[in-house]
């Protein structure tokens, strides 16, 4: 993303809304990881399709939770629903949870083709979603006005959470 782009969709944004966009990116891309470990623990994968259509349900489902759980709470606190510029603040922090099964959806449909056999594209989206907790991870530490060594821990954290999650996957499935 371009500095200029990634500027404007920033644009208008206080930083606890823009902590807003990163802890659901963070939390579509960990439900992400979480159903493709747990497809590819449970044996053979001859459906790439049926793969990705779990994990869109899967993510756009915890981003649908997200985005109801923010109307009522703002409900509950503020006595009205939100108003437009708060929906549409809404609508963005959703549009880019959901934005994290964009490589997996690419690579399963690759597979579908017969491009890729799908325990590949399956891998290959597991570890493109680590990858992504640790660039979230990044970009979200990185004008951190703290030591270089205490963002280096906040992102090996990220890093060290998709790691653990395929570790455990593999050493409960072989």
């Amino acid at each position: 993303m371009s500095r200029r782009r990634r500027r404007a969709w920033a644009e208008g944004l206080s930083p606890d809304q823009l902590t807003e966009v990163v802890k659901e990116r963070l939390y579509a891309t960990i439900t992400g990881l979480a159903i493709l470990l747990a497809i590819r623990g449970h044996g053979e994968i001859h459906e790439p399709l049926s793969v990705l259509g779990t994990l869109v349900i899967g993510v756009l489902a915890i981003t649908l939770a997200g985005f109801v759980a923010d109307v009522v709470s703002h409900l509950s606190v503020h006595r009205t629903f939100p108003d437009r510029h708060e929906l549409g603040h809404l609508v963005l922090i959703g549009r880019h949870a959901i934005g994290v099964v964009v490589v997996p959806a690419v690579l399963l449909l690759i597979s579908t083709a017969g491009g890729m056999r799908p325990e590949a594209a399956v891998t290959a989206s597991v570890w493109t979603l680590v990858i992504t907790l640790i660039v979230v991870g990044y970009l979200a530490v990185r004008r951190a006005q703290v030591i270089w060594w205490q963002k280096l821990v906040a992102v090996a954290m990220l890093g060290g959470l998709g790691v653990l999650v395929v570790f455990l996957q593999v050493l409960a499935h072989g």
